[in-house]
């Protein structure tokens, strides 16, 4: 387990990087022990100098030691999994034996930088974010202060730069090209549109795509490389179509079929359990998944582990209530993901910033069915902060983490779903949830 106040307290000072730091500072890691990273299948990438460091402790007084702590593949050598996907170093009661014997220093990189993620990039800035899978990040109940969250991240990044290959990258398209500080621009453009609390979270949403997809069309992309203020300049277009786009989501009818079928789907991306390795675990999964998309499965074989069905999803959508407060948590990942630039690039399978914002756009209305669905099973209909927390625990367990999101059909699903009246309908049935103070 990595517990951030002793990491922050041996990393103390660094010296800081060439350039930026680009991380939201309002954010929480504070570790609550809950064993999730130990206990999830993932792979935890180490080092030869690790593997040799690690190798050299003295585990002889340990009940679980092995003969054997790591795995060498072609791609690198990674920490071994029991049969039962927990790491070999995970302790009887739920604690790294690493840092229980020898500290916080001894464990790999890898989870001493968890739950947070560290880049530097080719205009020399460094960023980070948290990964909201992990409990204590979708959370939020403490928070660091943001002197020692930058001590943190600059010394990881000193540490971490010293093996990670090139730099991190991103185009805006397969066509744009423009620089870092260019696609950091655009991006603070969709944070305002996005974070601009006098209108509904879902009129913004909606303002977005319609933005995104503006900027897709070939005689408008010329905006991204030449307008000189494209931050004020996209703000002050949506300012002056609020009512037009809000009267747009308002009226929205209907979803199509084939677009019902993309958005289940995205849905079960988010929601795959990849921790079941062997084919004959697949293929009930890979069948149940099927019937999901068609409308006659349920959710009962993915990580929400519900008897839901596809039709249920939009039926408690329409059904529930919503705290005024509940999305906070949400637009807590929204900032992070926005302030960072982890959404597209290096830091995001090497997605363009096109394809991951619309995957960023999505995560809404995901998280705000899955949401509805949680609120639901406790009978009270009732969305609150704890239900998006753990709605964003879900999402962003598969929100690109797998190459998954790379293929074509996925993007595909994510793109088309912002077209048309679909995207619109979408915030429409959000837009109905009533708000409880």
């Amino acid at each position: 387990m990595c517990l951030s106040s002793e990491r922050q307290n041996r990393f103390g000072s660094a010296g800081l990087m060439s350039g930026m730091i680009h991380f939201y500072k309002k954010q929480s890691s504070v570790c609550i022990s809950c064993g999730k990273c130990c206990d999830c299948g993932w792979p935890v990438p180490v080092t030869s100098a690790e593997v040799a460091r690690i190798s050299a402790l003295d585990f002889s007084d340990w009940n679980g030691r092995s003969s054997s702590y790591f795995k060498k593949t072609l791609r690198g050598s990674y920490l071994r999994k029991r049969a039962d996907k927990r790491c070999v170093f995970l302790d009887s009661d739920g604690l790294c034996i690493i840092h229980k014997k020898f500290g916080f220093d001894a464990k790999p990189l890898a989870c001493r930088l968890y739950p947070l993620d560290v880049y530097k990039w080719r205009d020399g800035s460094v960023s980070a974010s948290f990964r909201y899978d992990c409990p204590a990040v979708a959370g939020g109940s403490r928070m660091e202060h943001p002197r020692e969250l930058a001590n943190s991240i600059t010394a990881f990044a000193s540490e971490l730069f010293q093996y990670r290959g090139r730099d991190a990258d991103a185009s805006y398209s397969r066509r744009i090209h423009p620089e870092i500080g260019r696609l950091r621009q655009i991006a603070g453009a969709y944070q305002r549109i996005l974070l601009y609390d006098r209108i509904a979270p879902e009129v913004r949403f909606y303002a977005a795509v319609r933005l995104l997809l503006f900027h897709s069309i070939r005689k408008n992309s010329s905006d991204i490389l030449e307008a000189e203020e494209f931050e004020n300049d996209a703000f002050a277009f949506f300012k002056r179509s609020i009512e037009h786009l809000t009267s747009i989501v308002e009226s929205a009818e209907k979803i199509r079929r084939d677009q019902l079928v993309r958005f289940r789907y995205l849905i079960w991306c988010v929601l795959r359990d990849d921790s079941r390795a062997t084919l004959a675990a697949h293929f009930p999964m890979a069948f149940a998944a099927l019937r999901f998309l068609v409308g006659r499965g349920t959710l009962k074989q993915s990580l929400l582990n519900l008897e839901v069905t596809a039709g249920d999803l939009f039926h408690q959508v329409c059904r529930c209530r919503r705290k005024a407060d509940a999305l906070e948590p949400f637009f807590r990942f929204l900032r992070g993901r926005l302030t960072s630039m982890h959404f597209c690039g290096s830091p995001a399978l090497g997605l363009t910033y096109e394809y991951g914002m619309a995957y960023l756009l999505m995560t809404f209305p995901i998280v705000i069915f899955l949401a509805s669905v949680l609120a639901a099973q406790r009978k009270d209909l009732l969305i609150t902060a704890a239900d998006v927390s753990e709605a964003l625990i879900l999402t962003d367990h598969g929100f690109l983490r797998s190459k998954l999101f790379t293929r074509r059909s996925t993007k595909s699903a994510a793109w088309n779903l912002m077209k048309g009246e679909d995207y619109a309908f979408l915030m429409k049935l959000c837009l109905r949830q009533k708000l409880i103070s």
